[in-house]
C-alpha cells in the first residue's frame, strides 16, 4: 500500500489540503505512474519516446485550452452554451430571437472566440427570460473558461459600427456589476423588446 502505485507515502500530504489537484500532475515513464496519479486524484502523463516528450508535456500544462460548457435549465428556459476562448469563427447562436442570436454572434466574433448556444424558452410570454438566462449562463461558461485569468488584459476599447456607437465597459475581475443607458425610436428591434 506504500509503494507506487499505492498512495501510503503521500496520503498524510493528501490529506494534509496542501496540494493543489487542479494544477498537480504526475509525470513518469510507467503505467505504474498513471496509476499513482489516478489513486491521488491527479491527472498524469506518460513519458514514451516519439510519442509524448517534455516539450510536448511543457505545452499541454502551459497552454491548456480555455474551453466551458454549461447547461441551465429552469421552468422557463433550457439552455446549452459552449465558448472556447482560444478558437474564433464558427459561432451558431439560436435563441428563437433574431437580433438577440446576431448580437450573441458578434459578441463572439469582434471577441474572436467561438460560441454555441442554444436556447428554449417561453417566447410565446415574452423573451425576457430567453434573454436574461442566456446572459447568465455565458457568463458563467465565460467565467469557467477565463480560469485563473493569469496572462488577460482585463480592458477592452470602443468599436464605432455604420448607424451607431456603443461603448461597453467589460471588467474580468469577477464582480459582476451591469448598467445600460440607451434610447430607442422604437419598441422592437426585430422580435426584441427595446424595454
Amino acid at each position: 500500500p506504500n509503494r507506487k502505485p499505492g498512495i501510503g507515502m503521500v496520503l498524510d500530504y493528501l490529506k494534509s489540503g496542501e496540494l493543489d489537484l487542479q494544477d498537480s500532475w504526475v509525470i513518469g515513464d510507467r503505467d505504474t505512474d498513471l496509476k499513482l496519479a489516478e489513486n491521488m486524484g491527479l491527472g498524469g502523463f506518460k513519458l514514451e519516446s516519439g510519442k509524448l516528450d517534455w516539450a510536448e508535456i511543457a505545452h499541454q500544462l502551459l497552454n491548456r485550452p480555455r474551453l466551458a460548457s454549461v447547461n441551465r435549465k429552469t421552468n422557463e428556459t433550457d439552455i446549452r452554451v459552449s465558448v472556447d476562448l482560444d478558437a474564433g469563427g464558427g459561432s451558431q447562436c439560436q435563441t428563437g430571437i433574431g437580433f438577440f442570436d446576431h448580437m450573441l454572434d458578434q459578441l463572439a466574433s469582434h471577441g474572436n472566440f467561438r460560441l454555441e448556444l442554444s436556447c428554449r424558452g417561453d417566447l410565446e410570454i415574452d423573451e425576457h427570460h430567453t434573454v436574461e438566462d442566456c446572459a447568465l449562463a455565458l457568463g458563467q461558461a465565460l467565467d469557467q473558461a477565463l480560469g485563473d485569468r493569469r496572462g488577460i488584459g482585463r480592458y477592452g476599447f470602443t468599436l464605432p459600427m455604420d448607424e451607431s456607437l456603443a461603448q461597453v465597459a467589460i471588467d474580468l475581475s469577477g464582480r459582476p456589476a451591469f448598467e445600460f443607458d440607451a434610447n430607442f425610436g422604437r419598441d422592437q428591434v426585430g422580435e426584441l423588446s427595446t424595454e
